[in-house]
């Protein structure tokens, strides 16, 4: 079964040309702005911009993809299949924040040779703890508001940038460790009780 969500996850990424297209920005602009900066076409003192923006890119994609593989899932009959199958709740989020989080990761990593500045000024693992956090955050809010993508793209926006701009600030760092763990378990905790919602399970094909 497990093998079979993943293979699902995968090819959900494929098909949707969204994640493609920020996945192109996402490679290209790192290589843009170093061309730019290289030939003066952009102040030194710029550079900071390019670590909000790739950042922003990145958050981008890993709550767009999960919202919408959610949204997927809620109106195609997958979810419903999940439920039939009792599968728990915490695989399929599981299974999605990990596909979100290794594209995600992969993007990081193919433009280190474009970021040294970016990845001298975050701390991998504060990284990794706030894009995993917004990631269960992004599923508990795919399924409070099933699958709405106005209201559910305010509501991580707004929280992806307190997180970034707490990231930023000079404040002691088990502030900044703690409002990731506490955002993100309290998206698993309430995650079993959003999934038996009466209001979810009539909402969902």
């Amino acid at each position: 079964m497990l093998s079979f969500l993943i293979k699902k996850e995968l090819l959900c990424f494929i098909k949707n040309k969204l994640y493609m297209i920020i996945w192109g920005l996402l490679l290209f602009f790192p290589l843009l702005f170093s061309i730019c900066l290289q030939n003066n076409i952009i102040p030194d003192n710029f550079n900071f911009i390019n670590d909000y923006i790739i950042l922003i890119l990145c958050i981008i994609f890993i709550c767009s993809y999960i919202c919408d593989s959610c949204k997927t899932d809620f109106k195609t009959g997958g979810t419903l299949f999940l439920i039939n199958m009792k599968i728990s709740v915490y695989v399929a989020a599981i299974i999605k924040v990990l596909t979100a989080l290794v594209f995600g990761s992969c993007i990081l990593v193919l433009d280190f040779c474009f970021l040294p500045d970016f990845f001298a000024g975050w701390t991998w693992y504060l990284l990794l703890l706030a894009f995993s956090s917004l990631a269960f955050f992004s599923y508990a809010v795919s399924v409070l508001l099933c699958g709405a993508d106005t209201i559910s793209f305010l509501i991580l926006m707004s929280v992806s940038a307190i997180l970034i701009l707490m990231l930023k600030q000079p404040i002691h760092v088990s502030i900044k460790i703690l409002f990731p763990i506490v955002l993100g378990m309290f998206s698993l905790i309430s995650l079993p009780a959003l999934y038996k919602r009466k209001w979810f399970r009539i909402n969902i094909k």
